[in-house]
Protein backbone atom coordinates (compact mmCIF):
# COMPACT_ATOMS: atom_id res chain seq x y z
CA UNK A 1 0.00 0.00 0.00
CA UNK A 2 1.45 3.36 -0.90
CA UNK A 3 0.84 6.60 -2.60
CA UNK A 4 2.16 6.65 -6.16
CA UNK A 5 5.95 6.87 -5.98
CA UNK A 6 8.48 7.40 -8.75
CA UNK A 7 10.79 4.71 -7.37
CA UNK A 8 10.55 1.84 -4.94
CA UNK A 9 11.48 3.13 -1.50
CA UNK A 10 12.56 1.13 1.51
CA UNK A 11 11.09 -2.07 0.15
CA UNK A 12 12.02 -5.56 1.30
CA UNK A 13 11.20 -8.94 -0.17
CA UNK A 14 9.26 -11.49 1.87
CA UNK A 15 9.70 -9.64 5.16
CA UNK A 16 7.71 -10.30 8.31
CA UNK A 17 7.49 -7.50 10.88
CA UNK A 18 6.87 -8.73 14.40
CA UNK A 19 5.98 -5.76 16.58
CA UNK A 20 4.43 -5.30 20.01
CA UNK A 21 0.75 -4.52 20.11
CA UNK A 22 1.22 -0.86 21.02
CA UNK A 23 3.84 -0.28 18.38
CA UNK A 24 2.19 -1.96 15.42
CA UNK A 25 1.45 0.64 12.75
CA UNK A 26 1.92 1.17 9.04
CA UNK A 27 3.33 4.66 9.52
CA UNK A 28 4.46 6.69 12.53
CA UNK A 29 1.44 8.33 14.12
CA UNK A 30 3.04 11.56 15.24
CA UNK A 31 6.18 13.04 16.73
CA UNK A 32 4.99 12.43 20.28
CA UNK A 33 4.84 8.65 19.92
CA UNK A 34 8.36 7.99 18.72
CA UNK A 35 9.26 6.60 22.14
CA UNK A 36 7.31 3.39 21.60
CA UNK A 37 9.88 0.77 20.66
CA UNK A 38 10.25 -2.97 21.22
CA UNK A 39 11.89 -3.89 24.53
CA UNK A 40 15.09 -4.97 22.77
CA UNK A 41 15.72 -1.39 21.65
CA UNK A 42 17.91 -0.37 24.59
CA UNK A 43 17.89 2.98 26.38
CA UNK A 44 21.08 4.06 24.61
CA UNK A 45 19.51 3.62 21.18
CA UNK A 46 16.24 5.23 22.23
CA UNK A 47 18.19 8.29 23.36
CA UNK A 48 20.05 8.42 20.05
CA UNK A 49 16.79 8.26 18.12
CA UNK A 50 15.39 11.13 20.21
CA UNK A 51 18.38 13.48 19.71
CA UNK A 52 17.99 16.59 17.61
CA UNK A 53 20.40 17.09 14.73
CA UNK A 54 22.19 19.81 16.73
CA UNK A 55 23.01 17.30 19.48
CA UNK A 56 24.30 14.55 17.20
CA UNK A 57 27.96 13.56 17.68
CA UNK A 58 28.72 10.99 14.97
CA UNK A 59 31.70 8.67 14.96
CA UNK A 60 32.31 9.47 11.29
CA UNK A 61 30.77 11.81 8.72
CA UNK A 62 30.19 11.10 5.04
CA UNK A 63 30.00 14.10 2.69
CA UNK A 64 30.34 14.27 -1.07
CA UNK A 65 31.82 17.77 -0.86
CA UNK A 66 34.80 16.57 1.15
CA UNK A 67 33.72 18.18 4.44
CA UNK A 68 33.48 14.78 6.13
CA UNK A 69 36.04 12.07 6.77
CA UNK A 70 34.71 9.96 3.89
CA UNK A 71 33.04 10.66 0.56
CA UNK A 72 31.19 7.34 0.28
CA UNK A 73 29.13 5.29 2.72
CA UNK A 74 31.03 2.13 1.84
CA UNK A 75 34.30 3.80 2.86
CA UNK A 76 32.77 4.81 6.20
CA UNK A 77 31.61 1.26 6.90
CA UNK A 78 35.23 0.19 6.70
CA UNK A 79 35.78 2.04 9.99
CA UNK A 80 33.11 0.08 11.89
CA UNK A 81 34.59 -2.09 14.68
CA UNK A 82 34.04 -5.81 14.19
CA UNK A 83 31.19 -7.15 16.35
CA UNK A 84 31.09 -3.94 18.37
CA UNK A 85 28.64 -3.61 21.26
CA UNK A 86 28.43 0.18 21.21
CA UNK A 87 26.43 2.06 18.58
CA UNK A 88 28.67 3.32 15.76
CA UNK A 89 27.03 6.40 14.26
CA UNK A 90 27.59 7.34 10.62
CA UNK A 91 26.23 10.76 9.72
CA UNK A 92 25.54 11.02 5.99
CA UNK A 93 25.23 14.61 4.82
CA UNK A 94 22.78 15.78 2.19
CA UNK A 95 23.48 14.36 -1.26
CA UNK A 96 22.67 11.56 -3.69
CA UNK A 97 24.97 8.59 -3.03
CA UNK A 98 25.07 6.31 -6.06
CA UNK A 99 26.38 3.12 -4.51
CA UNK A 100 25.26 -0.31 -3.39
CA UNK A 101 25.90 -0.50 0.32
CA UNK A 102 26.37 -3.67 2.38
CA UNK A 103 26.34 -3.68 6.18
CA UNK A 104 28.22 -6.94 6.72
CA UNK A 105 27.40 -9.48 9.42
CA UNK A 106 30.42 -8.34 11.47
CA UNK A 107 29.24 -4.70 11.38
CA UNK A 108 26.95 -4.74 14.41
CA UNK A 109 25.11 -1.81 15.99
CA UNK A 110 25.58 0.56 13.07
CA UNK A 111 23.43 3.68 12.98
CA UNK A 112 23.05 5.59 9.70
CA UNK A 113 21.68 9.08 10.10
CA UNK A 114 20.88 11.41 7.21
CA UNK A 115 19.51 14.92 6.74
CA UNK A 116 16.09 13.65 5.65
CA UNK A 117 14.69 11.09 3.18
CA UNK A 118 14.50 13.65 0.35
CA UNK A 119 17.91 15.16 1.12
CA UNK A 120 20.13 12.16 1.88
CA UNK A 121 19.49 9.49 -0.74
CA UNK A 122 21.20 6.18 -1.37
CA UNK A 123 20.34 5.07 -4.87
CA UNK A 124 21.06 2.10 -7.11
CA UNK A 125 19.60 0.34 -10.13
CA UNK A 126 20.66 -3.32 -9.96
CA UNK A 127 17.86 -5.60 -11.12
CA UNK A 128 16.91 -9.13 -12.11
CA UNK A 129 16.40 -8.49 -15.83
CA UNK A 130 19.95 -7.24 -16.29
CA UNK A 131 21.35 -10.38 -14.69
CA UNK A 132 21.62 -9.74 -10.95
CA UNK A 133 19.97 -12.30 -8.60
CA UNK A 134 17.08 -10.70 -6.72
CA UNK A 135 18.67 -10.76 -3.28
CA UNK A 136 21.82 -9.10 -4.63
CA UNK A 137 19.96 -6.18 -6.19
CA UNK A 138 19.51 -4.28 -2.92
CA UNK A 139 20.72 -0.70 -2.85
CA UNK A 140 21.19 -1.04 0.92
CA UNK A 141 21.59 -4.55 2.34
CA UNK A 142 21.81 -4.98 6.12
CA UNK A 143 23.08 -8.23 7.63
CA UNK A 144 24.76 -6.92 10.81
CA UNK A 145 22.56 -7.05 13.92
CA UNK A 146 21.35 -3.96 15.75
CA UNK A 147 21.12 -1.66 12.73
CA UNK A 148 19.37 1.72 12.99
CA UNK A 149 18.38 3.81 9.98
CA UNK A 150 16.96 7.31 10.34
CA UNK A 151 16.31 10.26 8.01
CA UNK A 152 17.44 8.38 4.90
CA UNK A 153 15.97 7.77 1.48
CA UNK A 154 16.83 4.40 -0.07
CA UNK A 155 15.72 3.71 -3.63
CA UNK A 156 16.16 1.39 -6.56
CA UNK A 157 15.49 3.23 -9.81
CA UNK A 158 15.36 0.19 -12.11
CA UNK A 159 11.60 0.51 -12.60
CA UNK A 160 8.85 -2.10 -12.99
CA UNK A 161 10.07 -3.20 -16.43
CA UNK A 162 13.21 -4.60 -14.80
CA UNK A 163 11.13 -6.84 -12.48
CA UNK A 164 12.77 -7.63 -9.13
CA UNK A 165 14.83 -4.68 -7.94
CA UNK A 166 15.18 -4.31 -4.17
CA UNK A 167 15.82 -0.98 -2.45
CA UNK A 168 16.30 -2.02 1.20
CA UNK A 169 17.02 -5.60 2.27
CA UNK A 170 17.24 -6.31 6.01
CA UNK A 171 18.39 -9.76 7.11
CA UNK A 172 19.56 -8.88 10.60
CA UNK A 173 18.09 -9.21 14.08
CA UNK A 174 17.02 -6.28 16.24
CA UNK A 175 17.07 -3.73 13.46
CA UNK A 176 15.16 -0.47 13.71
CA UNK A 177 13.97 1.92 11.04
CA UNK A 178 11.76 4.90 11.77
CA UNK A 179 9.13 6.59 9.61
CA UNK A 180 9.25 3.86 6.98
CA UNK A 181 6.87 2.68 4.28
CA UNK A 182 5.82 -0.96 4.04
CA UNK A 183 6.54 -2.76 0.80
CA UNK A 184 4.62 -5.79 -0.45
CA UNK A 185 5.18 -9.02 -2.38
CA UNK A 186 4.37 -8.64 -6.06
CA UNK A 187 4.56 -12.07 -7.67
CA UNK A 188 1.52 -13.65 -9.32
CA UNK A 189 0.33 -15.43 -6.17
CA UNK A 190 1.65 -12.97 -3.58
CA UNK A 191 -0.22 -12.54 -0.30
CA UNK A 192 -0.44 -9.45 1.90
CA UNK A 193 -2.83 -8.70 4.73
CA UNK A 194 -2.74 -5.54 6.83
CA UNK A 195 -4.34 -6.21 10.23
CA UNK A 196 -5.06 -3.99 13.22
CA UNK A 197 -2.59 -1.33 12.14
CA UNK A 198 -2.76 2.45 11.89
CA UNK A 199 -2.94 3.69 8.30
CA UNK A 200 -2.25 7.38 7.88
CA UNK A 201 -4.10 9.81 5.65
CA UNK A 202 -1.47 10.08 2.93
CA UNK A 203 -2.51 6.65 1.63
CA UNK A 204 -4.60 6.88 -1.54
CA UNK A 205 -8.25 5.88 -1.16
CA UNK A 206 -7.71 3.10 -3.72
CA UNK A 207 -5.12 1.67 -1.35
CA UNK A 208 -3.22 -0.47 -3.85
CA UNK A 209 -1.36 0.10 -7.13
CA UNK A 210 -0.73 -2.43 -9.91
CA UNK A 211 2.91 -3.19 -10.67
CA UNK A 212 2.41 -3.18 -14.42
CA UNK A 213 -0.75 -3.65 -16.48
CA UNK A 214 -3.04 -6.30 -15.03
CA UNK A 215 -0.27 -8.66 -13.90
CA UNK A 216 -1.33 -10.65 -10.83
CA UNK A 217 -4.50 -8.67 -10.15
CA UNK A 218 -6.73 -11.76 -10.31
CA UNK A 219 -4.40 -14.21 -8.57
CA UNK A 220 -2.90 -12.16 -5.72
CA UNK A 221 -4.37 -12.06 -2.20
CA UNK A 222 -4.43 -8.56 -0.72
CA UNK A 223 -6.66 -7.79 2.25
CA UNK A 224 -7.23 -5.45 5.18
CA UNK A 225 -9.09 -5.90 8.44
CA UNK A 226 -9.47 -4.07 11.75
CA UNK A 227 -7.26 -1.11 10.89
CA UNK A 228 -7.56 2.44 12.21
CA UNK A 229 -6.56 5.93 11.21
CA UNK A 230 -7.58 8.40 8.49
CA UNK A 231 -6.42 6.12 5.68
CA UNK A 232 -8.04 2.92 6.95
CA UNK A 233 -11.45 3.22 5.26
CA UNK A 234 -11.90 0.52 2.60
CA UNK A 235 -15.07 1.79 0.87
CA UNK A 236 -13.14 3.17 -2.11
CA UNK A 237 -10.46 0.49 -2.37
CA UNK A 238 -9.57 -1.22 -5.66
CA UNK A 239 -12.04 -3.77 -7.03
CA UNK A 240 -9.53 -6.35 -8.27
CA UNK A 241 -10.49 -9.99 -8.00
CA UNK A 242 -7.39 -10.48 -5.87
CA UNK A 243 -8.43 -7.86 -3.30
CA UNK A 244 -10.38 -9.81 -0.70
CA UNK A 245 -12.67 -9.02 2.20
CA UNK A 246 -12.06 -11.37 5.12
CA UNK A 247 -13.60 -11.90 8.54
CA UNK A 248 -11.81 -12.27 11.87
CA UNK A 249 -11.89 -16.06 11.70
CA UNK A 250 -10.01 -15.97 8.40
CA UNK A 251 -7.62 -13.30 9.65
CA UNK A 252 -6.61 -15.59 12.54
CA UNK A 253 -4.80 -17.75 9.99
CA UNK A 254 -2.31 -14.92 9.44
CA UNK A 255 -1.44 -14.25 13.07
CA UNK A 256 2.00 -14.99 14.49
CA UNK A 257 0.64 -17.98 16.40
CA UNK A 258 -0.88 -19.72 13.39
CA UNK A 259 0.97 -18.46 10.32
CA UNK A 260 4.54 -19.04 11.57
CA UNK A 261 3.83 -21.06 14.74
CA UNK A 262 5.54 -18.24 16.59
CA UNK A 263 4.73 -19.41 20.11
CA UNK A 264 6.94 -22.46 19.60
CA UNK A 265 10.15 -20.52 18.89
CA UNK A 266 9.82 -16.74 19.21
CA UNK A 267 9.94 -16.61 23.04
CA UNK A 268 13.52 -17.93 22.92
CA UNK A 269 14.60 -14.99 20.77
CA UNK A 270 13.50 -12.33 23.23
CA UNK A 271 11.58 -10.49 20.49
CA UNK A 272 8.23 -9.21 21.81
CA UNK A 273 5.23 -10.23 19.77
CA UNK A 274 1.46 -10.51 19.82
CA UNK A 275 0.48 -14.13 19.06
CA UNK A 276 -3.10 -13.47 18.00
CA UNK A 277 -5.45 -10.65 17.13
CA UNK A 278 -5.83 -7.83 19.64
Amino acid sequence: MSKALNSSSAMTSNALAILPSLGRRLLSEDEGERGQFPSWVGNDKRKLLALSMADIKPDVTVAQDGSGKYKTITQALGAVPKKGNATFMIYIKEGVYKENVMVERSMTNVMMLGDGPTKTKITGSLNYVDGTPTFKTATLAVVGDGFIGKNLGVENTAGAAKHQAVALLVQSDKSTTTRSYLGRPWKEYSRTIIMQSRIDGLINQEGWLPWGGDFGLTTCFYSEIGNRGPGAATTKRVTWKGYKKVDLAHAQKYTVKQFIQGKTWLPKTGVPFTPGLM
